[in-house]
């Protein structure tokens, strides 16, 4: 009984623990790798390493701290941005397109996490009333919407098939890519002269 406690248990603290696999790889540094994943798998920055055992931790907001608005306050924006370039490689061709489906899965599995994500945001840099409302709000519902569409034109539901599909889709998360570097190049002042955020903007206006 004993062992298979034991046995049990170390089953419950694998699956707690183990890492959920990206469909996509970005960066050329392994800091950098690990900062920019894609979709549900970067969102675990959030979390502390004791929350990460609770499933509904897991789909809880981050809690910004009191004061001017950080890069860390909304780097996952960032992440999701760049991350989306591998996703354009992957959508660009039918015999690739197949590889970027299982991330757009778990990306709509919380298609509002961005959403929210960016409001949270919006509301810790200064407006009060009706973040939901910011026009730069609205820039990332629509980027999170272009990105979740990917998966039912991807799988044939909305009639485009082959490189006509691919097309779109790359066309679509282009797009999204534009959309989020507006956000982001209308974010405070300390955050748009950020490096790391020039650096998305410069490439991806």
């Amino acid at each position: 009984k004993t062992r298979n406690m034991k046995h049990i248990t170390a089953a419950i603290l694998l699956l707690i623990t183990a890492p959920t696999t990206s469909a996509f790889s970005t960066c050329s540094s392994t800091k950098k790798s690990r900062d920019v994943q894609l979709f549900a798998v970067d969102r675990r920055a959030f979390l502390s390493s004791a929350a990460v055992a609770s499933t509904m931790a897991i789909a809880t907001m981050p809690a910004f701290a009191v004061g001017e608005a950080r890069f860390e306050d909304m780097k996952q924006i960032v992440n999701l941005g760049y991350s989306l370039d591998a996703l354009a490689k992957k959508v660009a061709s039918p015999d690739t397109f197949e590889e970027a489906l299982p991330g757009l899965i778990q990306f709509n599995k919380d298609g509002n996490f961005y959403n929210n994500y960016a409001r949270n945001f919006i509301s810790k840099s200064g407006v009060k009333n009706n973040a939901d409302g910011d026009p730069r709000v609205a820039k990332i519902r629509q980027a999170s919407k272009l990105i979740a569409s990917c998966q039912e034109l991807l799988d044939g539901h909305e009639g485009p098939t082959g490189q006509e599909a691919a097309t779109e889709a790359s066309s679509r998360v282009k797009k999204a890519q534009k959309l989020i570097s507006e956000f982001l190049s209308e974010c405070p002042e300390n955050i748009a002269n950020d490096d790391r955020v020039k650096g998305y903007v410069s490439t991806h206006s």
